[in-house]
């Protein structure tokens, strides 16, 4: 009875910080956001402490705000719509019909506010509260603290021969989830270290937390997150190139550096037989494990291509097909269709999957326009970063699903937000 005592003592603490102090609690957001996954039962229910203090947090701001939103609402009346706003309508409207009409109703509901909802109303409030620049800086630096101290962890781990299947995962269910939130964090890094004029000790300190990264990112063995690197790095070439002239020592040694990580990563995969089992066809190869998750994928849409299936209901969808189809994966915990196009179409209906092309398209549109401008100066960098992060999960996206966690769609839309306010 104690614990439960303590717990309601923190969460009156925490909503009364909340309330007088909720645009400094939002800075906050970037250290917890990863341990998002951590369960505390509270009276048999399980709660994720996480998700329950953005909750908190997102209603007293809008309380606390109320005037400011209540002015962006009449705008809207008025015809005179935010950007994205058309974009997120269609997302938010193919996912809440999904839900109305899923088989899972209570299951696709929690999803969807924790995918969609709370990521969205976070870009919401970050434009509110990111409108300074010492804001910006702010947030910045503890977003970078956050990844140091995933990075640190997952060194701990490898240190101490920590692995899933002779595979790095660190404290995630799975080393694809790692490598997600690796290839969102090193092309921004990687951009901070090339496009940005550093000091001595600044441009040391980066330089480490790159080859740390690079050490975690092979201990992963993803041919998704080496495919998500390669495009990122084509994308950082290309601006790199932009100033051959005058910078030509940075292409080269761009070029030499991310070609290193791609053999050092190969190295490894070889060695763990990954690509034997490929080159011979095994049912336990990354491609030929998905091709009948991909098959079974399609068939759900064939019969759900409107509506979808509802967040958060593949798998229980999944496993009726696969045994329509006699494919005999029963063995199999698929939570997603292995593809991020599928899983928004499937989990969001044909308005979701539009929604969420729309909302890329625009991002791209806002990204380039903000590169195009000469008075970006110093935030040069920060603009090229974010389109690689967000080149990375699109084509990672092509074999995983690098959005349907929290902390991945938070990401994902922390990208835009800080697109936004460049």
């Amino acid at each position: 009875m104690l614990i439960y005592l303590i717990f309601a003592v923190v969460i009156v603490l925490y909503t009364t910080l909340c309330w007088f102090y909720s645009d400094k609690v939002f800075f906050l957001i970037p250290i917890f956001i990863p341990f998002y996954f951590l369960r505390i039962n509270f009276f048999g229910v399980d709660i994720s402490p996480v998700e329950l203090a953005l909750i908190i947090f997102l209603i007293t701001f809008f309380f606390r705000f109320k005037d400011f939103y209540n002015k962006k609402i009449q705008e809207i009346m008025q015809n005179k719509l935010p950007e994205y706003f058309w974009a997120i309508l269609f997302l938010l409207a193919g996912g809440f019909l999904s839900v109305a009409f899923s088989d899972n109703f209570l299951s696709s509901l929690h999803a969807f506010f924790a995918w969609f909802i709370e990521p969205i109303l976070i870009f919401m409030v970050g434009i509110k509260i990111l409108s300074s620049t010492k804001n910006k800086e702010v947030f910045l630096r503890l977003l970078f603290l956050s990844y140091t101290l995933i990075l640190t962890t997952s060194l701990i781990y490898l240190a101490l021969n920590i692995k899933d299947n002779g595979r790095l995962s660190s404290f995630y269910n799975s080393p694809n989830f790692l490598v997600m939130v690796l290839e969102i964090f090193l092309p921004i890094i990687v951009a901070l270290i090339f496009f940005r004029r550093n000091t001595f000790w600044q441009g040391l300190l980066f330089f480490l937390i790159i080859v740390a990264s690079v050490v975690v990112f092979i201990s992963t063995q993803s041919f998704g997150g080496a495919l998500a690197i390669v495009a990122a790095g084509f994308w950082m070439l290309f601006f790199v190139s932009l100033n051959l002239k005058k910078r030509p020592a940075t292409f080269y040694f761009t070029a030499i550096f991310i070609g290193l990580c791609l053999v050092l990563f190969f190295i490894t995969v070889l060695n763990s037989g990954k690509i034997d089992r490929l080159l011979v066809g095994s049912s336990q190869s990354s491609i030929n494990s998905r091709l009948p998750i991909w098959k079974a994928s399609f068939d759900i849409l064939k019969n759900n291509w409107v509506l979808g299936i509802g967040p958060n209901s593949f798998l229980s969808e999944f496993h009726l097909m696969q045994k329509k189809l006699g494919l005999n994966l029963d063995f199999l915990v698929v939570p997603q269709p292995h593809n991020i196009y599928l899983a928004f179409w499937l989990e969001g209906g044909i308005l979701g999957f539009m929604g969420f092309l729309w909302i890329v398209k625009n991002v791209f549109n806002n990204l380039i326009h903000k590169l195009k401008l000469e008075n970006q100066g110093g935030l040069r960098w920060l603009a090229i970063g974010l389109g690689g992060s967000l080149i990375a999960i699109l084509a990672h996206g092509f074999f995983d699903t690098p959005y349907f966690k929290m902390d991945l769609a938070y990401y994902f839309w922390m990208i835009i937000l800080l697109i936004k306010i460049l």
